[in-house]
């Protein structure tokens, strides 16, 4: 998914972030187009609600938690 003005998600998370931490409260989803916040919401399932209700897909848009700091890289271990 790259934006309209070509910023990978990568690059949008870490130019919003500091200002999504510093509007919203700790935990609060954000869904950002753009690197602009569209929405919130306190939950995931509303947030997904509420972008519908407007049109937008969440697969289109990037969905951050204020306050949460996400790693850079992670490995994923399946078992069965």
């Amino acid at each position: 998914m790259a934006a309209k003005n070509g910023n990978s998600p990568a690059e949008q998370y870490a130019q919003a972030k500091s200002d999504v931490d510093r509007q919203f409260p700790r935990g609060r989803f954000v869904a950002l187009e753009d690197g602009r916040p569209v929405a919130d919401a306190d939950t995931h399932r509303a947030l997904v609600e509420t972008l519908q209700a407007q049109g937008k897909s969440p697969k289109d848009l990037l969905i951050i938690q204020a306050g949460i700091d996400y790693p850079k890289s992670a490995v994923i271990f399946f078992s069965r």
